[in-house]
């Protein structure tokens, strides 16, 4: 069995991602890497599956330039839901409710990981890609494509235990 390597790309030119494939490529060849990509980005990033034959693209509709971060109206108002959404989910839990997040299909509250940022979302589809590939891989990792920049083989010593990374916060 082989190992794979999971990672996001929505957005990403070649150039941001190169190095990182370069990497995985010299330190763990029969890594297989998937990169979680916009379907709009899929042509912007052939280049680097003709290069790097351990690549494969997995294409999701998601938001291409969030509006996060950007002024006006309708960014607000949406803000302004998602904190009175969270607050519901919250109240809702406390009175008993379970609520969970599904893959893509929205629950009877309508949630769904197709509302979330992509930031958050891709764990959700990490789990799901995961899930498809469940026999083929002996052990998996997360990654992020333009900041890791692996030095040795991470699946060397990883075992069947869990291992995990610290971000900045």
């Amino acid at each position: 069995m082989s190992n794979l390597i999971i990672t996001t790309a929505v957005g990403y030119r070649p150039a941001d991602i190169w190095t990182f494939l370069s990497s995985v490529e010299r330190y763990s060849p029969s890594a297989t890497i998937v990169a979680i990509v916009h379907r709009c980005d899929v042509s912007k990033l052939q280049p680097c599956c003709e290069r790097f034959a351990s690549l494969v693209l997995y294409p999701i509709e998601t938001p291409y330039n969030p509006l996060q971060f950007a002024q006006g109206l309708i960014p607000k108002l949406r803000r302004v839901l998602a904190r009175i959404r969270t607050r519901l989910v919250v109240f809702l839990e406390r009175c008993g409710w379970r609520l969970t997040f599904l893959d893509e299909r929205p629950n009877h509250l309508g949630m769904s990981s197709q509302q979330l940022f992509i930031l958050n979302r891709r764990f959700f589809l990490a789990r799901k890609i995961i899930r498809e590939r469940l026999n083929d891989y002996s052990s998996v990792m997360l990654a992020d494509s333009r900041d890791v920049v692996l030095q040795s083989d991470p699946f060397i010593s990883m075992g069947s235990e869990l291992h995990t990374g610290k971000e900045y916060r």
